[in-house]
């Protein structure tokens, strides 16, 4: 995208409600990228890294791990980190959107125990 912007990933206890759940964001706007839980910023950073490069591709993972941490990886670097986070106890449904730029490829979704 030539203005790539808030291209996150979410996890939802409640189809559509996010203020519930995990939100872990990359190239947020001009702010970077942040990691939301009930729709409080937990963790955020606004650097290269986070932001994204206009015109080229980035992969990007969003996971949340079975102790609760949640994270962000880009392009092979770990960007963000939130632990000390509740673990899950819902099944959930996780998803990803853009609030203004980008576009996704090769999108995968893997659950673990």
């Amino acid at each position: 995208s030539i203005h790539p912007r808030d291209l996150s990933a979410f996890f939802e206890p409640v189809p559509g409600d996010l203020s519930r759940g995990y939100l872990i964001a990359f190239a947020g706007q001009y702010s970077g990228g942040r990691i939301e839980l009930d729709a409080k910023n937990q963790v955020k950073a606004n650097n290269e890294l986070t932001r994204g490069v206009p015109g080229q591709w980035h992969h990007v993972i969003a996971q949340i791990l079975a102790d609760g941490t949640a994270q962000l990886f880009v392009d092979g670097q770990k960007a963000l980190e939130m632990g000390d986070a509740p673990v899950p106890r819902w099944k959930g449904y996780p998803g990803v959107w853009t609030w203004g730029g980008g576009e996704f490829d090769n999108v995968r979704f893997f659950v673990g125990e």
